[in-house]
């Protein structure tokens, strides 16, 4: 995988269909000239995207049923996600997909937003069902990883606790969809301001990761079916 030249970059993944768009001058957008922003359109194409589960006690991983890639949206919905699926057995479970980029300059710092579009089977007006997951994107340099503690599954990666962000993960809000009751339906969560701070590696790339905490004693399952990251240079 070759360096991306810095006067006219092509975007660099690693297996996953994504576009690439550089917003300049007269472009009609408030994003400022030159940053780049990466768009994955997950009913096309889910390679590359690494799964991966964490906040549970270590040894039970088949308890908690995983389910990852892509697969069809359930009914009334239509087209393919990517799935996250799990039983949360401890009041906590965090359930994620990382993915590297590649093409950005060099040791270079970026401040990173996300919008997310998702599928959930609950409203807000739902108990139990969307409110009570939260959905969360970071940017960090290493590739995120699960790691053991005191014979506990957590990250190698400040991503906040529950409903709360840390420092490389933003917390994006529930994953209650933009409709009412229990049906799924389909919604888009965006970061706040002023989004999460990366630094590339000395190749231009860095990882970025987007995933849902369960807070409820239950089965969870969200879909994410795009995802923009927009890396605005500082």
């Amino acid at each position: 995988m070759g360096r991306r030249p810095h006067v006219a970059p092509r975007l660099h993944v690693t297996g996953a269909a994504a576009v690439l768009v550089l917003f300049g001058a007269g472009c009609g957008s408030s994003t400022a000239p030159g940053t780049p922003s990466f768009v994955f359109d997950f009913s096309v194409d889910t390679a590359g995207w690494i799964p991966g589960a964490s906040d549970y006690t270590a040894g039970r991983t088949a308890d908690l049923a995983l389910q990852f890639g892509s697969a069809d949206l359930p009914s009334p919905l239509r087209g393919r996600a990517l799935r996250l699926g799990g039983n949360n057995i401890s009041d906590d479970l965090f359930l994620f997909y990382a993915h590297r980029v590649a093409g950005l300059d060099p040791d270079r710092a970026y401040r990173v937003r996300f919008s997310v579009d998702f599928a959930s089977n609950g409203g807000g007006d739902c108990i139990g069902g969307g409110g009570s997951l939260y959905l969360k994107a970071g940017a960090t340099a290493f590739a995120p990883d699960t790691v053991i503690r005191d014979g506990y599954v957590g990250l190698n990666l400040d991503k906040g606790s529950q409903s709360t962000g840390g420092s490389q993960a933003v917390a994006l809000g529930d994953a209650a969809h933009d409709g009412s009751g229990c049906e799924w339906g389909t919604g888009t969560r965006r970061s706040p301001a002023p989004g999460i701070e990366v630094r590339a590696d000395g190749q231009g790339r860095t990882w970025l990761l987007v995933g849902a905490e369960s807070t409820f004693e239950a089965p969870m399952e969200v879909y994410f079916t795009r995802m923009t990251a927009t890396l605005e240079p500082e």
